[in-house]
């Protein structure tokens, strides 16, 4: 968010006022990047193509039936069932993805350097999207904040490289 970014006035309850209060600094935002960051949220589960999953409940049920079934056997059942699975597949995958994405940018934001590493305190969001990740991924949350810590903590160190190369360029340029 920038300064620039247009502005308006916002009449709410003070009870949910003082609860997004709350909920902000318990995140490590203000209350402005708290209500942002929900609103993009539910929007974005808006977005999320909720057909996928009927389709593949619906497809589900029908690989369910006995393989008796004479339709079962048609090829181009087959064809359209393995179609369907791989659409499915890349659906999850880039589901994960996105999820995966959040995590680390919630993460990134709310990371406090100190000279052994980082920490993190970890917010409620970040845990809906770890359970949701896991359940994606169909692995445990536990497994994917270990794997999700690595990705941070390489990005960390990549970006206090580049830190540490534009501080010894100024330093030889100023030389």
């Amino acid at each position: 968010m920038h300064r620039t970014d247009p502005q308006f006035k916002l009449r709410l309850p003070q009870e949910l006022k003082d609860r997004l209060d709350e909920i902000a600094t318990q995140n490590r935002r203000s209350t402005t990047a708290e209500i942002v960051a929900r609103l993009e949220e539910s929007l974005a589960r808006e977005a999320e193509p909720v057909h996928h999953t009927l389709t593949y409940t619906i497809s589900k049920e029908k690989l369910a039936q006995p393989s008796a079934q004479p339709e079962l056997q048609d090829p181009e059942t087959d064809v359209a069932l393995q179609a369907l699975e791989r659409a499915r597949q890349t659906v999850l995958a880039a589901r994960a993805r996105q999820l995966t994405a959040t995590i680390i940018a919630d993460v990134l934001a709310g990371a406090v350097l100190s000279e052994r590493g980082f920490s993190v305190d970890i917010t409620e969001s970040m845990k809906v999207n770890l359970e949701a990740l896991a359940y994606t991924k169909g692995s445990d949350a536990g497994s994917e904040y270990a794997q999700i810590m690595e990705q941070v903590a390489k990005i960390i160190e990549e970006r206090q490289a580049l830190a540490g190369d534009h501080t010894e360029t100024t330093s030889r340029a100023e030389d």
